[in-house]
């Protein structure tokens, strides 16, 4: 039984709060709200909470009401039903669509644009665009069919765009019924793809030379050379095209030619991900823009890439950077590119290509960047990761720290920090001859550890055990990420690395490397120094919102 309220309790006050629940009595009373002035998003949370119980107060309160407050209910009505599924709803806001309220009319249909797909709700949304005289109606109308109809909702948005171009008058309603056929276009192909069906071929063959970007952390670009002149994709260090910002937030670049199959690129592991990019003419203005993107597009060697890579249809998306989030600009690129590059479907939820637009130096007179990153395109690199634990190693990260750990056959190789495992299963792919050691204070870690091993089929020797005062017997390698940023406090961090870097620089035999990612080097290096180590090794790499120096200190 619920708790009597207080004399004070108010509920215009209460909706306020993101954690109050309303009983099943205060249905009506919340509609009233909505009448007096109450924020509408608030008071349809609060419906939303109650389901089908402050649905059916809405249904009644608008039957009995009168005049414009009507087209208000419904409007919440609708935004309710977009979260409540109801049968009931959606009857309602079939008849509503007959009111003689234009604006009662245009709430109900916007609110059936919102609801899933349905073929009474189609039908009758056509017939009402048929009838419909004014372009204000036909502009909701069109814009609700564009999100639930099928192809006979595409037929008629065609007849309808024919219309409305031919009418100089009504250039709005040209716009949103473009708008709605690429979206009923996108929505169609995207039904008829199978569950789980391969967009992007990883076996596919480049159709000839290929220009490829590796995007990395920012200061890993150099590790990323030495991998790809490893794998044979590079024959000299001259031949890559190398960026690296030195800035947060902004990635190392290296760009290279490849030709053969599109999974060698897999054979390096210290990239996040990768791109093509694409040629493109000088752009003087964001008006310019969507016709020189488009031209890119339809080059015939674009066109020739991309469907060497993909299985059809092709569907991408738009990703503009620099100047924040751009609708119009957005709705411009997809009708231009729909117009030169009609195989290319723009289709922003589901695709498997992502147009990368980078405008953010139009503005001082530099360059536009255009590329295409591939979205569905599953990384085979790291499939051993079958566990993760908070803040640990992005799988980049720890193939760079193996790669500069350069182990030997037969080396005792130990991390202190060992969380997900991911540095000790990297430096086992390298080096299968090493002997492998990990330890936490986490239990969870030590089980997650364990199990990503298994998966990958390395063998570590795992135990708890303290980084500060824990040594395996005969370790030569000291090779770890160890906490930092919102993994620890500030000065958790500082006594934390200061007392373990003492611990290593004491117990570290000749010869022996520590291989880590150093959060304070100004702090701990003068420690390691007055130890005897040497640094051999600094790279500082973007940590995803501050640096760290990648390190490798011998004695």
């Amino acid at each position: 039984m619920s708790q009597p309220r207080s004399a004070e309790f108010s509920l215009l006050q209460a909706i306020q709060s993101p954690s109050f629940t309303p009983r099943q009595r205060d249905a009506a009373a919340l509609w009233q709200l909505l009448l007096d002035g109450a924020d509408l998003g608030l008071v349809v949370l609060a419906l939303t909470r109650l389901g089908p119980t402050g649905a059916a107060a809405g249904l009644s309160r608008i039957q009995a009401e009168q005049g414009a407050s009507r087209a208000l209910l419904v409007r919440a009505l609708g935004r309710l039903g977009a979260a409540v599924s109801s049968a009931e709803i959606r009857q309602a806001l079939h008849q509503l669509l007959d009111d003689p309220d234009a604006k009662v009319s245009r709430y109900a249909a916007i609110a059936l644009g919102k609801l899933p797909h349905s073929s009474q709700t189609e039908e009758l949304l056509l017939m009402q665009l048929q009838r419909a005289a004014n372009p204000q109606a036909q502009r909701v109308l069109a814009e609700a069919l564009g999100k639930v109809g099928s192809e006979a909702a595409l037929r008629t948005m065609a007849q309808l765009h024919q219309s409305s171009e031919a009418s100089s008058s009504a250039p709005l309603l040209t716009q949103t019924v473009q708008r709605a056929e690429l979206r009923l276009q996108r929505s169609l192909l995207r039904a008829q793809s199978l569950p789980g069906e391969q967009a992007i071929d990883v076996e596919a063959q480049f159709p000839g030379p290929t220009q490829v970007t590796l995007r990395c952390r920012s200061g890993l670009t150099s590790i990323l050379v030495d991998e790809l002149l490893a794998a044979r994709l590079l024959r000299h260090r001259h031949e890559a095209h190398v960026e690296d910002a030195g800035q947060l937030g902004q990635p190392g670049r290296v760009t290279l030619t490849v030709t053969g199959p599109l999974s060698q690129l897999f054979a390096a592991r210290t990239f996040v991900d990768w791109i093509l990019p694409l040629p493109l003419d000088p752009v003087s203005s964001l008006a310019a823009l969507p016709q020189q993107v488009a031209l890119a597009l339809s080059s015939e060697k674009t066109q020739a890439l991309l469907q060497a890579l993909s299985v059809s249809p092709l569907r991408y998306r738009i990703e503009l950077s620099g100047a924040g989030h751009r609708r119009a600009l957005v709705w411009q690129l997809a009708q231009e590119i729909g117009h030169r590059c009609p195989y290319l479907l723009n289709d922003p939820k589901d695709s498997p290509w992502e147009l990368l637009i980078d405008d953010s130096a139009l503005k001082v007179g530099g360059a536009v960047r255009l590329a295409l990153r591939p979205r569905q395109l599953p990384d085979p690199r790291f499939g051993y990761r079958v566990g993760d634990v908070p803040a640990a190693s992005h799988p980049t990260l720890a193939a760079a720290l193996a790669k500069v750990a350069a182990v030997a056959p037969g080396e005792v190789v130990w991390d202190p920090f060992v969380g997900s495992g991911s540095e000790l299963i990297e430096t086992a792919r390298l080096q299968p001859q090493a002997r492998l050691y990990g330890s936490d204070l986490d239990a969870a870690a030590l089980q997650t550890a364990a199990e990503n091993a298994q998966a990958a089929g390395v063998k570590l020797a795992l135990r708890a055990g303290d980084a500060q005062t824990y040594w395996p017997a005969g370790t030569r390698v000291v090779l770890t990420n160890p906490p930092m940023g919102g993994r620890v406090s500030r000065g958790q961090v500082t006594d934390l690395l200061t007392r373990f870097a003492h611990h290593v620089g004491q117990r570290l035999p000749e010869g022996g490397r520590l291989v880590w990612l150093n959060p304070q080097p100004r702090r701990h290096g003068p420690l390691l120094q007055q130890a005897g180590l040497s640094l051999r090794v600094a790279h500082s790499v973007d940590m995803n919102g501050f640096w760290a120096q990648l390190e490798v200190w011998q004695r």
